[in-house]
């Protein structure tokens, strides 16, 4: 049985999710230690049915599991299940709420794990520190690179993602010539 970690997310929040994985690649984490669907190299085979991949992933491997909470987390029967799964499993889990989450939330304080588990916001700079380092110990991984550093540019990119996503749609701005006949 492997160990790996599962990114569980809302695919709609991927681009303030998308971050938080290269910031584990940059600290030593490789694709075959993570499980995340949004990026082709650590996601679902090609032919691979997404619900089997998943459920293949908690029967064959010891996951610990990081919930990316959001609205659209609650929204998304799969987010749900894979929250089920852990539950059933007694997975090593975290929560990471992304930055419009407002807690308290219902659905996170009425769900199936602990709602007293501490966990902090994905831009949290001292936080995300003590969790990398901690999931770092816990996998075995050594990095040479500046964690601190990686861990700056990681804050910034989360920050313009996240503005980037609550910017309005842009409307076009030139008109359609009608012809008069």
């Amino acid at each position: 049985m492997g160990r790996k970690i599962l990114i569980s997310h809302a695919s709609t929040d991927h681009l303030v999710v998308d971050p938080f994985i290269e910031l584990l690649e940059a600290v030593g984490f490789t694709d075959e230690l993570l499980l995340y669907t949004s990026f082709d190299s650590t996601g679902i085979p090609i032919r691979k049915d997404s619900s089997e991949h998943i459920k293949d992933a908690f029967n064959d491997n010891d996951l610990h599991v990081v919930f990316m909470l959001s609205e659209n987390f609650y929204k998304r029967v799969m987010c749900l299940n894979e929250m089920g799964a852990a539950w059933v499993k007694g997975c090593i889990h975290d929560f990471i709420f992304l930055p419009d989450f407002t807690l308290p939330d219902s659905n996170f304080i009425q769900g199936a794990l602990n709602p007293r588990i501490q966990g902090f916001f994905i831009d949290n700079k001292e936080r995300v520190a003590e969790f990398i380092g901690g999931i770092m110990q816990e996998f075995g991984v050594e990095s040479s690179e500046d964690i601190g550093k990686n861990i700056d540019g990681y804050i910034l990119a989360v920050r313009k993602a996240h503005s980037e996503m609550n910017k309005p749609p842009v409307q076009p701005t030139a008109s359609i010539f009608k012809r008069p006949f």
